[in-house]
């Protein structure tokens, strides 16, 4: 399927600091709990949609913005924008956090890369192992229920059709582990538009899995996870 290999291009690709959709999917979550009057189904759409811009050739600008805060999360009136304002939210934080807390030393160095190369590898895979950590925490049937309709909000952004594919790509990212759809969709198609040398990319289904079991790595994630929870509970007993 051509728009899969888009959506799994698109996670290698993608801006370095940036989360995959099963984090962002928990954070939606987390945030939800606190704020429940929002559409759930509507938030949880927006979260995940910014990244359709892979798949829609539009400018990250048009679905990211540079900063964001809880404050203005909070005071947007739309649920669906609400969400995707979250996204960007969380891609800014995530990657802070991620920065101050020395993970990727923990992460392969695939020295014999040209140096911004070989950080598009070790952000990628960072990306991809979180998702492997908490795909087991994550309600798929839940988020998976919500991404059975379009919103007409994703309208203002793309065709019907587009968002339509899109949703059928997001579903079938949420039905299997990262480890295991690159190991089925990509390695396994002739498809040359690599943004990572085919060869490093083959070893990606195995560091994935094994470095998703490390401690250090699962402590890392579970205490971001925290963080993202500390936030959104101190902004709303403080709002």
């Amino acid at each position: 399927m051509r728009s899969l290999f888009i959506l799994i291009i698109s996670l290698i690709s993608i801006s370095l600091n940036a989360a995959a959709p099963v984090f962002h999917a928990i954070i939606s979550e987390m945030y939800l709990e606190k704020y429940p009057e929002r559409d759930s189904q509507e938030f949880t759409i927006g979260t995940l949609f910014p990244d359709i811009r892979y798949l829609a050739n539009i400018k990250r600008e048009i679905t990211h913005a540079k900063s964001m805060s809880l404050r203005q999360i909070q005071e947007e009136k739309s649920s669906f924008q609400a969400g995707l304002m979250l996204h960007s939210f969380v891609d800014l934080e995530r990657e802070a956090f991620a920065n101050r807390s020395g993970i990727y030393n923990s992460i392969p160095k695939f020295s014999h890369l040209e140096k911004k190369t070989q950080w598009t590898v070790r952000a990628t895979l960072l990306k991809l192992i979180e998702d492997e950590v908490l795909y087991n925490s994550l309600n798929h049937d839940k988020i998976i229920s919500y991404l059975s309709k379009t919103s007409i909000e994703q309208l203002k952004y793309v065709p019907l059709k587009m968002a339509k594919k899109w949703h059928e790509n997001q579903i079938h990212y949420l039905q299997i582990l990262p480890s295991k759809l690159i190991q089925e969709k990509l390695l396994d198609t002739a498809d040359s538009s690599w943004t990572i040398p085919r060869a490093d990319l083959q070893k990606f289904p195995l560091l994935i899995e094994t470095l998703s079991k490390d401690p250090k790595i699962i402590d890392y994630v579970m205490d971001q996870i925290k963080q993202f929870q500390t936030k959104i509970e101190d902004f709303e007993r403080a709002s």
